[in-house]
């Protein structure tokens, strides 16, 4: 780390307390790691269990560990490795991650626990579809025993995972989980699972479970190209069951400014929510947010919308805001540059922040903002040269670039027989 802090001719921000070796991990790290260069002397790129597994390097003497690190294929040594394949864990059963620790004084004072990870829907914008494939499942059993573990510790059993109710066993742990708790609570729910699987909402209510969280993201002309399999009518029957099992609570995310969206598609989200308001008669909560393109994902090297673009389609929805029963959350077009700048940025980006931390100085004086949300030939070169390896193949993200373009379908991810993105292959 000091050499490279060196070359920027500032001090580092830990000189005289600093630990012989600086690692960094975790989803941060295989979106971005560029930012984190001049900071850390390791990074290590994947999941922790995978990683801990292999734990011969944990022993390693300080004084040459990280040279003992530039030998792993999921290391990162800025300045001598500067790139790295991911690595994950393949067998979720060996996975042990659930509430060690629970406390009254918590805000989740819940048993939490991860039950899937990696998420076969494959929508064309989202990070978890593509850098945590391939979609793994924890066993039934293993489930069963971990809940089982923590009944005398909490009265609520909480399910983490991007797409949890694709679980092929989803049914049973739900039902085993009523024996266990009092109630049950969700970090995800997709439309499609709970359309093919209708009883889930009974068991939803009999968990207690007050709000139903769906993410149709676009109007329904847009939905193909992020590769959203299903149409209006289809929100309005959950709705519908909803109302009829008396969960009086509904929870949307959008997203505005996307790649060849227009104002007309806009106007469809706007249209079904008003719809939504005549036939449910619950509370209605909205959460819009604007398109951040990330490293990995098929959109990864589209521009970022424009202002004047994002403030237009915001007044079209504005208008909702006076609905009863409507809450509505409209994005902060900063913040969501601000994202941009984190996701994509490099070196610069990094030692911008860090100088205006530590020596007060503009970030503006150092970067130039507009080069990573709309210089195309910039953005391609950070696309194709970033230093972390998912394993899915760059002729997969191509046909699923054509395929956003041409508003096609890309099935889920069914690891047992598909070949598509090519990490299965391996």
């Amino acid at each position: 780390m000091l050499h490279i802090l060196k070359n920027w001719n500032i001090k580092p921000f830990r000189d005289k307390h600093r630990l012989p070796v600086l690692i960094a991990g975790g989803p941060a790290v295989i979106l971005n790691p560029r930012p984190l260069f001049p900071f850390f002397d390791v990074l290590l790129i994947g999941e922790a269990e995978s990683i801990l597994n292999d734990a011969e390097w944990i022993f390693e003497e300080k004084h040459t560990l990280e040279n003992y690190l530039a030998k792993k294929s999921y290391s990162i040594i800025p300045g001598q490795k500067e790139y790295a394949s991911r690595t994950y864990l393949m067998d979720l059963s060996l996975s042990r991650a659930f509430s060690a620790i629970i406390s009254d004084k918590s805000y989740f004072n819940m048993f939490l626990l991860e039950i899937q990870r990696g998420c076969p829907k494959k929508c064309r914008f989202c990070l978890l579809g593509h850098a945590y494939l391939p979609p793994r499942f924890m066993p039934e059993d293993v489930v069963k025993t971990i809940l089982h573990k923590g009944k005398a510790r909490a009265q609520t059993a909480g399910f983490v995972g991007s797409a949890i109710l694709s679980h092929p066993r989803i049914t049973e742990i739900l039902e085993e989980t009523l024996r266990i708790y009092k109630k049950m609570s969700f970090s995800s729910m997709g439309l499609k699972d709970i359309l093919k699987k209708p009883h889930l909402i009974n068991l939803f209510k009999k968990g207690g479970v007050k709000t139903v969280t769906i993410a149709p993201e676009t109007g329904k002309t847009l939905r193909k190209k992020i590769n959203k399999p299903y149409l209006d009518e289809d929100i309005y029957f959950l709705v519908e069951l909803l109302q009829k099992h008396k969960i009086m609570s509904l929870k949307l995310y959008f997203i505005i400014g996307l790649p060849e969206e227009t104002p007309e598609n806009v106007e469809e989200i706007r249209q079904l929510l008003e719809k939504i308001l005549m036939i449910y008669r619950g509370s209605v909560k909205v959460t819009v947010s604007i398109f951040v393109p990330k490293f990995h994902t098929p959109l990864a090297s589209k521009q970022f919308a424009e202002e004047k673009d994002i403030r237009k389609k915001l007044k079209i929805l504005k208008g909702l805001s006076s609905k009863k029963r409507l809450h509505l959350r409209l994005p902060s077009y900063h913040h969501a540059k601000v994202e941009v700048l984190l996701a994509r940025g490099d070196e610069e980006i990094g030692m911008a922040l860090y100088r205006k931390v530590y020596s007060g100085e503009s970030i503006r004086k150092n970067i130039n903002f507009e080069t990573y949300l709309f210089d195309t030939s910039k953005i391609a070169q950070l696309v194709s040269t970033h230093p972390v390896n998912i394993g899915v193949t760059n002729s997969f993200i191509k046909r699923e670039i054509a395929k956003y373009h041409n508003a096609r379908l890309t099935p889920e991810c069914k690891p047992e027989y598909c070949r598509l993105c090519g990490l299965c292959n391996k």
